[in-house]
C-alpha cells in the first residue's frame, strides 16, 4: 500500500542531502534521484542517526535545496518505508510518501526494504511504480 504528496519537487541537477536508519534504503534513494538528475549526497555514517542541527548544517555547507529522510518503521517482517523532503532553512515539507507491506514474511530482505522505498518514492513524486523495478 502507498500514499504521497507533494508541494515542489526536487528539481533536476539540485543538490540534496539523504539521511536514513537503513543503508539500502539510503542506497536505493540514493540511486533513484540520480536517475532523475538530482544530484544526491549521502550523510557520513547512519548509526547513530546524527542531530537534525548536524544534518541541517550539513545541508547547508554543501548547498543542499533539499534533505531527504527515509526511515523504515514497523515490524521488519511487514515493515513500512517513509521518506519526505524537506527544506533545510524553512523546515517545511516539500515533498512526502509511504510504503507498506501488506503481508507478513518471516524474514526481511534489502530487497523488500528497496523495493518499498521505490514505491514510496514513485508515491511522492506522483509517479506510477515501475513493477519490481526501482528506477
Amino acid at each position: 500500500m502507498t500514499q504521497g504528496s507533494h508541494h515542489r519537487l526536487s528539481m533536476a541537477a539540485n543538490q540534496v542531502l539523504v539521511v536514513g536508519n537503513r543503508p539500502n534504503a539510503v542506497a536505493a534513494t540514493v540511486s533513484w534521484l540520480q536517475n532523475r538528475g538530482v544530484t544526491p549526497f549521502e550523510m557520513p555514517g547512519t548509526w547513530p542517526i546524527p542531530t537534525h542541527p548536524e544534518i541541517t548544517d550539513t545541508a547547508r555547507r554543501i548547498g543542499a535545496h533539499t534533505i531527504v529522510w527515509v526511515e523504515q518503521t514497523g515490524d521488519l517482517r511487514a515493515p513500512t518505508v517513509s521518506v519526505r523532503g524537506v527544506d533545510p532553512d524553512s523546515n517545511a515539507v516539500l515533498w512526502s510518501g509511504q510504503a507498506s507491506a501488506t503481508e507478513y514474511r518471516s524474514s526481511p530482505t534489502g530487497a523488500r526494504i528497496t523495493w518499498l522505498t521505490c514505491h514510496a518514492l514513485h508515491a511522492a513524486w506522483g509517479e506510477p511504480p515501475e513493477g519490481d523495478r526501482c528506477r
